[in-house]
């Protein structure tokens, strides 16, 4: 049972880290619409239109991986300790992740998508802004899935080569 609670935290943080990659590199810009003036002022139409908080996200890491991260702060308690500390410095990561998520980078991209502010400079600031701070969130996810990748490795989950 242990066993498969890991396995799917890693699995759903491995998928996390290459969405989240993709989610930056391919689908935010396409929310800058770029102008003739050269700029790219953020376009919450855009943003409205691919809404992958909804068609995604929730599906991926909303509640799966918030449920994960619970239940591996519990279950990883009970681990030998050299997988504990893997396991459980996986589960902060992805807590710190959860907790980043859940206190600003939801809320910024609902108000972002919310109002018709579309393409003044403070919307396009602050939604920069939320792009840039999404490289920390990559990095904490990306630091918690390498540690839950060490504790399945020390529970013997992967066999060594």
């Amino acid at each position: 049972m242990v066993d498969g609670l890991l396995w799917l935290f890693v699995v759903n943080l491995g998928l996390a880290c290459g969405a989240g990659l993709y989610e930056s590199r391919v689908m935010v810009p396409l929310w800058f619409t770029p102008t003739e003036a050269g700029d790219a002022p953020w376009d919450a139409g855009a943003a409205r239109r691919a809404d992958v908080g909804r068609r995604f996200w929730v599906h991926l890491t909303t509640l799966p991986l918030t449920v994960l991260t619970l239940a591996s702060l519990a279950a990883a308690w009970q681990e030998p300790p050299s997988v504990r500390a893997w396991w459980l410095g996986g589960a902060v990561a992805a807590l710190l992740d959860r907790g980043m998520t859940f206190a600003y980078f939801l809320p910024a991209m609902v108000r972002l998508m919310d109002g018709e502010q579309g393409a003044t400079p403070d919307a396009t600031a602050r939604a920069r802004r939320w792009a840039r701070l999404g490289h920390l969130r990559q990095v904490t996810t990306l630091t918690a899935w390498l540690a839950a990748l060490m504790a399945l490795y020390r529970l013997g989950g992967i066999p060594p080569r």
